[in-house]
């Protein structure tokens, strides 16, 4: 009996003791710029917070820096705010191949005719959307990712165009 009552006290602190979760600690805050948007002279710039390993947040703004900035022949993105959420599927902490979801909300103005009968109008949108890509990293600190989804307005279609791309290779920095 008495050898029971000495094992039970052991027992119990060594159950005590394994639900003890050793927590990993990394840096959880990265900024990146958008450097194929920039080659486009509409840069975006990108603030991402990691939640955990495996997922994080993160809002990216871009704006025109010319106005006869075009992304394609017959739209001009004023401005887009994109706040996404990922989910990381690689073996580094918030790294390798991952799923985004997104809402934008983006300024746009679209032109319609020909180049002498040409009219446009414009708007914003708001949607959601998702993307795809990978995220590469340095031991140091330094990622890269690329990345290519679209979004689906569901405001003001009949003024804008009702996708709005997502697309992206971007370097910056986890600190």
């Amino acid at each position: 009996m008495k050898k029971c009552m000495l094992l039970l006290p052991l027992l119990n602190s060594i159950l005590f003791f394994s639900q003890v979760k050793e927590e990993v600690s990394f840096n959880k805050n990265e900024f990146k710029i958008n450097i194929a948007s920039t080659i486009d002279k509409y840069p975006e710039f990108t603030y991402e917070r990691l939640l955990n390993e495996e997922t994080a947040m993160g809002i990216s703004l871009g704006f025109t820096i010319d106005s006869k900035t075009n992304i394609d022949e017959t739209t001009n993105y004023k401005y887009s705010i994109v706040p996404y959420y990922r989910f990381y599927f690689g073996k580094k902490i918030a790294a390798g191949f991952f799923i985004e979801a997104n809402t934008p909300l983006f300024s746009q103005k679209k032109i319609q005719g020909s180049f002498f009968n040409a009219s446009s109008e414009g708007g914003i949108g708001f949607g959601l959307g998702l993307a795809i890509g990978g995220k590469f990293m340095t031991k140091s600190g330094w990622v890269g990712e690329i990345y290519t989804g679209v979004a689906r307005s569901f405001v003001n279609t009949d003024k804008i165009g009702f996708l709005y791309p997502r697309v992206g290779i971007t370097i910056g920095k986890r600190f």
